[in-house]
């Protein structure tokens, strides 16, 4: 619970501002590496980004407790604060769509692999002469069952 003698160190809000802005670095980076899909530049930012994650969730958490000092800030770095926040929601709700979005294809790709595989594992049978049941090789016809019109 806030008290109206509670205060807010201005260096508190502007480290925050701080991690805000690295993670909108990051976001950003993350985003242009999935557009361009290129997976291997993403190790290196989702380690940093999970880290400042972290240390963002810690800061903004103590800051919500304590509203009522919160708004009595400099106008300038509560702005700052909001717009930082604002960009960074904005950039995060981009990359998880263009994750999702990755996500997506890769299953795709994944699963025309699989298909590929097991049908190259698994080759189509066929009756011989003798009907007996052959497998035949990779890319061979093979006749569908045969009905027989008894009323001709």
């Amino acid at each position: 619970m806030t008290t109206a003698t509670e205060t807010i160190d201005p260096g508190e809000v502007r480290a925050l501002i701080g991690v805000s802005r690295r993670l909108i670095d990051l976001a950003t980076a993350e985003l242009v590496a999935l557009r361009a899909m290129r997976p291997k530049d993403l190790a290196p930012i989702i380690i940093e980004k999970t880290e400042l994650t972290g240390q963002y969730e810690t800061r903004l958490r103590s800051l919500k407790q304590r509203k009522a000092a919160l708004k009595r800030l400099e106008p300038k770095l509560l702005a700052d604060l909001k717009n930082t926040t604002t960009t960074l929601n904005t950039i995060l709700a981009d990359s998880s769509q263009a994750l999702n979005a990755a996500r997506a294809v890769n299953a795709k790709l994944i699963k025309l692999i699989a298909d590929e595989v097991s049908r190259q594992r698994n080759p189509a049978s066929a009756y011989t002469r003798e009907a007996r049941v052959e497998r035949v090789g990779r890319g061979a016809r093979v006749a569908g069952p045969i009905q027989f019109d008894e009323r001709a």
